[in-house]
């Protein structure tokens, strides 16, 4: 599945214009805000959540955000590797809707996998694992592939 991406940053949709062109179905919601510690954009995601499925990449550290942001509307959440191993299994006790995001430590995904985690999001490939990957590397053939829609896309390039 190939899933549309936009960015928050400063309280503000980057690609607002080019959102425009997607009327429904899955969106990623890179919150940059979130990301950097300051508070989520909950109004936006409420916004959005009407119209679209979402799945926000804010890399939530703490259980509370994967609760806020559920309650919001967001369909999938992503958090943090920094996440500390209970928040982390506390936060599977709350949903299983929940992308562990992936930079290189194994060890904690592998914990995240056996306690019941089902999703992952890396931008490198993770072999022989049983579970769906979101990826913006479009080499994955069976992965999620997150495609940014403006130019904006996050300072990723």
């Amino acid at each position: 599945m190939i899933i549309p991406a936009i960015t928050i940053q400063k309280r503000k949709i980057r690609e607002y214009e080019e959102l425009e062109r997607y009327s429904s179905g899955p969106l990623w919601v890179t919150d940059n805000d979130a990301k950097g510690g300051k508070e989520m954009n909950i109004n936006i995601y409420d916004d959005l959540a009407g119209q679209y499925e979402l799945y926000i990449d804010g890399e939530f550290r703490h259980r509370d955000d994967v609760a806020d942001a559920i309650t919001m509307g967001a369909n999938m959440v992503t958090i943090s590797e920094r996440m500390d191993i209970k928040k982390m299994l506390d936060s599977l006790f709350i949903t299983e809707n929940i992308i562990f995001y992936y930079r290189g430590n194994r060890e904690k995904m592998e914990r995240f996998i056996s306690e019941g985690g089902k999703y992952i999001y890396s931008d490198s490939y993770v072999e022989n694992i049983p579970i769906k990957i979101f990826t913006r590397d479009g080499k994955c053939g069976e992965c999620n592939i997150i495609l940014d829609i403006g130019e904006y896309n996050g300072r990723r390039n």
